[in-house]
């Protein structure tokens, strides 16, 4: 193997583990969102809450899902209302929040 071809072998391999660092990242940044999200959803039997889910839609390129998957969760989210427990907005809310979290965990390659 010439010197350029093990440069550019050895860039490939560094990448990987990027990436794949980067993947562990975001599902533990997705997760606490999540987390965060449950705090401050709207309970009243529970359903709701319990509904909440991360889930992997691909892994190259990783796309991830937060949602609830409850019929009633776009109404309670977007329809504001006193809650007697938890809020409306509980999704978008905690999301928005941890974005410069996530944009520092990325820079950094620090987790959770």
């Amino acid at each position: 193997m010439t010197g350029g071809a093990k440069c550019v072998a050895n860039l490939k391999i560094k990448s990987e583990m990027l990436e794949a660092g980067h993947k562990t990242i975001i599902t533990q940044w997705a997760n606490e969102v999540l987390r965060q999200s449950q705090m401050m959803c709207p309970v009243d039997t529970g359903t709701l809450r319990r509904s909440g889910r991360v889930t992997t839609l691909s892994s190259s390129p990783l796309k991830m899902q937060i949602g609830y998957t409850a019929e009633y969760a776009i109404y309670v989210h977007e329809i504001p209302a006193n809650h007697p427990v938890g809020q409306w907005k509980y999704l978008s809310t905690p999301f928005e929040q941890m974005v410069p979290q996530l944009q520092t965990m990325l820079r950094t390659g620090a987790a959770l």
